[in-house]
Order: structure tokens, then sequence, then C-alpha cells
């Protein structure tokens, strides 16, 4: 079977010059280079990044003639950055992606399903990479598509690798197999581009509510909202947030739902589902769209089916079913059943004595006889 090795139709980079833009990139209030601007769906791209330890964060968009739409961070924008802005034009559509997980077959799906409708602008909220064999062909394809990204946990387990910060058990290269598998495929571009990605960003509308968008719940990229969250729970951790529309994903299940607590808040949180290996029982991409006005923010989830067969073929011709261990699998098996499998396992590893830990394999024929669908191991509430 032949693989997919084809993107959609891709806009044109925009040269220095080219119809007159130029882009100016900033980082910790620095002006740093002159560089092309992307184009997509009629918009302009900017993005600016700072380190996530002090996040301070912002795009701008144009549909034509200098007027500007603004994403901001938690720290001011330079008066570079906000002279560019002086006008606004009102963006009434989004589209959120998450949890692309390297899933080329999958994303390229999306991505053309989402070029047909032309949203205003286009969000990718974590885990881009880890997971199916085409890591650096999503983040090539993320890179010349211009979209604004924030960093997952998994985008933030590959970074660790081979550094100071990595955790201990990321040194058992037979558990972690498929993550040091990943890290390998990836250039030095790509580490590039995911080093420093945001934890977080808030959105800002002329004629339209602020969102905040983030990977896991705000503050923590490894735990994330699901539909059958707590809402005591989900309002804990919104507690304080003062953009009453939210959205991220990690969770791999896709919802919108009303929270609210007297005297605490309201919030319609979005969760836009995975693109690379949904939970929720239904095998196609999942993405978010959304369409805002002065009224506040309408949210539905759009599926998109893609051929699954590639990714079965992507594992073994890579070489990743035979190199990526026990994890490669479950994550096979999660993608291919849409159930939670392998987040289900990696949780059920991490609370197992270390004895367990020995042989993953002896490990997973434990796990497979105890739990599955209607039995998980792991609380989902934390």
């Amino acid at each position: 079977m032949t693989l997919s090795k084809g993107y959609p139709a891709r806009r044109p980079q925009m040269g220095p010059t080219g119809a007159g833009w130029r882009g100016v990139v900033y980082h910790g209030g620095q002006q740093r280079a002159n560089r092309p601007i992307a184009r997509f769906s009629g918009c302009l791209h900017l993005r600016y990044n700072n380190d996530f330890s002090h996040l301070s964060d912002s795009s701008v968009f144009s549909k034509s003639g200098g007027d500007f739409c603004s994403l901001t961070g938690v720290s001011s924008l330079s008066t570079d950055f906000q002279r560019l802005r002086k006008s606004c034009v009102d963006m009434t559509s989004l589209a959120l992606v998450s949890d692309i997980h390297g899933n080329l077959p999958a994303f390229e799906a999306v991505v053309a399903d989402i070029q047909a409708h032309s949203p205003d602008a286009v969000y990718v909220l974590g885990d881009i990479v880890h997971g199916c064999p085409w890591s650096a062909e999503v983040l090539d394809l993320l890179l010349d598509l211009g979209w604004p990204m924030l960093m997952g946990n998994h985008d933030d387990a590959i970074l660790q690798l081979g550094t100071s910060r990595m955790e201990p058990r990321y040194v058992d290269r037979g558990r972690y197999a498929m993550l040091w598998w990943t890290r390998a495929s990836l250039s030095a571009r790509h580490i590039t581009a995911l080093t420093g990605l945001p934890l977080a960003f808030t959105l800002n509308f002329p004629q339209a509510p602020p969102l905040f968008l983030f990977h896991g719940i705000p503050g923590k990229f490894s735990v994330g909202f699901r539909p059958d969250s707590p809402e005591e729970w989900v309002v804990r951790r919104l507690a304080g947030i003062a953009e009453t529309t939210v959205a991220g994903g990690h969770t791999h299940e896709p919802m919108v739902r009303l929270v609210s607590r007297r005297l605490v808040g309201r919030w319609t949180v979005i969760n836009s589902g995975s693109i690379g290996a949904s939970y929720d029982g239904d095998v196609r991409a999942a993405y978010a769209w959304l369409a805002g006005d002065a009224r506040g923010w309408r949210a539905e989830i759009r599926r998109v089916s893609y051929d699954m067969r590639l990714v079965e073929a992507g594992y073994r011709e890579s070489g990743l079913m035979a190199s990526g261990g026990v994890m490669g699998e479950m994550f096979l098996r999660s993608v291919l059943s849409a159930l939670p499998w392998v987040s289900d396992f990696a949780w059920w590893l991490r609370e197992q004595p270390a004895d367990v830990l020995v042989d993953i394999r002896r490990a997973q024929q434990a796990y497979d006889a105890a739990y599955g669908p209607g039995h998980w191991a792991f609380p989902y509430v934390s």
C-alpha cells in the first residue's frame, strides 16, 4: 500500500515584499527580524513567542488593507505591536484543532475540510507529535500553514529527552520506545519549532467576547476536561478565568459544555477532541468550529473521515511497529478503536510497583486481563 505523501494544496508563502506585506517577529518585546508572513484563508499570521515560564504571546491576522485583530498573552505588548493593531476587522469564525499525534493522513483530511470552509483563523491546541509515524511531516505542514500552536504534554516530553529536566522514567527506553523513536525522527528544525511554544492564548476580538485557549486545563497540560468531568471539579479549575468561553484538548473526547456555579462563574467549555486518536468511540478525526459575534460564541464539533489503512501501513513501513514497543502497539489500538487504550495503560503503568515494570510485555498482558471498555483503570478526574 502506498503511504500518503502529498499534502493538500498550500497557500503561497509571502515574501518580504510580496503584496506589499512585511512581518516583524518579536521576542521579549524586542524586534528580532523581518520575515515573510504565511497566508491562510485570506488571513495573515504573525506569531509572537516568549518562553513559557513567563507567557507573553501574540498573533495578528489581517484580511486586507492593514486591518488587524489581536491575540494577546498575559503580559502587555510592545509599543510597536500595539501600533500594528490600531484598527480591527471582525473575525467571526475559527477552527480549533488538537492532539494530532503525528497522524498525517487524519491531519491532511482535516486541513482539507478546514480549507474548504475558510475560517478566519485556525489554532492548534497542542500534542502535535508522538503517536503515529509522521510527527516530522505534521510539523512541516503546520509550519507551512502558519497556524499558531500551543504546547501539549507530549510535545514537552519530546523536548525533555536528553536534557537536564528529563523525567527519570524516560530513561527506560523499553517502556518509552515510541517516545525515543519519535525524537529520533525529528530534525533540529522541528525541535526548534516546538521549543518555546506557549501554554495558553487569550484571543481578543472587536465585536465578540475574548477566548481563552490551552491544552489541558488552565495552568496544566497533563489534565483535561471531559464530558463526564464533575461540574464542581471543572468550576474549580476555571475559577478566576475571566473569559467565559474556553477551549482545550488533551482528553481526546470532544464536547461543548456549559458549566456554572453561583457566585463563581459561568463558562462554555469546549474540547476540540483529537485528530490523531479519538477516545469517544468515533474513529473519525475531530475538530471544533466556532462562530462568534457580540452575542457570544457558538461551537460545534466536526468529524472528518480518513483512510485508516494508511495508519496501519505507516506503522509497518516506517519501522514504528517493530521499534515502538508495547506503547506503540497500544497507541495504534487506540487509533483503530477510538478508545483510550494507550492513555489508560500508561496511567495504570505509573501506578504499578517497580517489579511489574521489569517486563512491560507481561504488564500489558496483566492490564488486558483486567481492564478495557466499561472498566478502565484511570479515574479520569484528579
